[in-house]
């Protein structure tokens, strides 16, 4: 109900935390970490994103498969996570 009424009773104290930071760069759309690679433009909200986003110029997979037998490698640790799950039968589609 507090959606409609727009009432907000929870606020966050810490002006200066880093994780409200973070969110803050959702609703303002900053994105202040670039892509070092020549002629990339991306530009991302987190550093992290940004290092995610830089195995795509590397190659790198730093995510292996510990199944045995699996010999697949991710980029990203989201895409190692979902992959898991063909393994372990919990599937979310």
């Amino acid at each position: 109900m507090r959606t409609h009424t727009g009432e907000k009773p929870y606020c966050c104290t810490e002006v200066n935390s880093g994780d409200l930071q973070k969110h803050i760069r959702i609703h303002t759309g900053e994105k202040p970490f670039l892509c070092p690679y020549e002629g990339c433009g991306r530009s991302f909200r987190t550093s992290n994103i940004c290092k995610v986003h830089m195995h795509t110029h590397t190659g790198e997979k730093p995510y292996h498969c510990s199944e045995p037998g699996c010999n697949r490698a991710f980029a990203s640790a989201t895409n190692y996570k979902n992959h898991s799950r063909i393994h372990t039968g919990i599937l979310t589609f």
